[in-house]
């Protein structure tokens, strides 16, 4: 993980938790391809006005920042179908453009140090365009602040679920199928039982018939 003189060169920016939920709640907004009309209808009748204004907590103007409580980062996870560690993620300009640290009461933690407070893993289905955008971004947020072994173990691992589950569908399909074949298996024993029933009924009577005769 980086430390806190690392990058001095860049402009340090101090910004707050609640600031880095303002700007992902924008970002996977983009990302979930929704406008802020959209997003306000789904934060239950949310005008875009308070949506922009929501989004723009991240400028940090005093006065005008809205507090993004547990509430409600609990609601836009549930509405783009991410973790709740989404909204705490880095900006991806972090050490670019800028770097930016976050206050506390024994000085300042940097991005790095605060993605390893959280430490996602994104192990979950990506059935949603916001959910792979998450995914990818966690990724890209593990080769900057944890070293390209730590994304390239986190991509294995993501490859691995998916491989397990192709596989434990294949096992499902083939446990179906099984059971399909046993059943049918018993069904045929069945009528061969009853075939032979069946035939030694006729021969009985075919043999009583020849006697009579």
């Amino acid at each position: 993980m980086e430390t806190t003189g690392e990058r001095a060169a860049l402009p340090e920016r101090t910004v707050t938790p609640n600031m880095l939920a303002a700007y992902n709640m924008e970002r996977w907004r983009t990302a979930a391809g929704m406008t802020q009309e959209e997003l306000g209808a789904e934060l239950g009748g949310w005008t875009k006005k308070a949506v922009s204004a929501a989004e723009h907590t991240w400028d940090g103007t005093e006065g005008r920042m809205r507090k993004f409580d547990a509430d409600l980062i609990a609601d836009l996870a549930s509405i783009f179908r991410v973790p709740v560690a989404a909204f705490f993620l880095p900006p991806p300009d972090d050490g670019d453009t800028a770097r930016y640290v976050i206050k506390a009461d024994n000085g300042v933690v940097t991005m790095g140090e605060f993605l390893a407070l959280l430490w996602p893993e994104p192990n979950w289905d990506a059935d949603t365009p916001a959910a792979s955008a998450y995914q990818q971004a966690v990724i890209s947020a593990m080769a900057k602040y944890g070293g390209g072994e730590a994304a390239e173990a986190l991509a294995g691992t993501m490859k691995e679920l998916v491989a397990t589950e192709e596989i434990e569908d294949a096992l499902r399909s083939a446990r179906a199928n099984r059971e399909a074949l046993a059943g049918l298996h018993s069904l045929i024993d069945k009528l061969a039982d009853d075939n032979a029933i069946l035939q030694e009924a006729l021969e009985r009577t075919l043999a009583q018939k020849k006697q009579d005769q």
